[in-house]
């Protein structure tokens, strides 16, 4: 499997859960990536005196997703804190907002690549499972 790519003249490792952080960085730093201040203000939840057409419209351009898939990611990866934190399925499900475990265990597949049930047979991510109400056989 590749595990990088070029990109405007620099390689980069194809990063992972663990390091996209630090992959965002580094397109930051070497100004590959830019933001919308209108992006931003809507993020943070500041009105914007425009159609919701025009913003749907910035806000797929500046970051390729509409501003509803880009809030389902949010929420997925606060669930993913939650479940770091030891909180139970059922209470990140609520806290997370949503409909039930199973709508947040399909969630976490799609936008962060795993279930927590696949997560705590995991051993690479056995923290996440640590006071969980999961119980599983090593």
């Amino acid at each position: 499997a590749k595990t990088s790519f070029s990109f405007a003249g620099s390689s980069f490792q194809i990063p992972d859960y663990d390091d996209v952080e630090a992959f965002i960085d580094k397109l930051v730093r070497e100004h590959l990536l830019v933001s919308d201040p209108f992006v931003r203000e809507v993020l943070r939840g500041h009105s914007q005196e425009m159609s919701l057409r025009t913003v749907r419209r910035r806000f797929l351009f500046a970051t390729g997703l509409t501003h509803k898939r880009l809030a389902q990611i949010e929420r997925a990866h606060q669930a993913t804190a939650l479940l770091e934190q030891g909180t139970s399925l059922l209470d990140v499900a609520y806290q997370a907002g949503y409909a039930d475990q199973a709508h947040m265990t399909r969630a976490l597949k799609r936008f962060i690549g795993y279930t927590p049930h696949s997560d705590c047979t995991s051993r690479e991510r056995v923290k996440i499972c640590r006071n969980s109400s999961i119980s599983t056989q090593a």
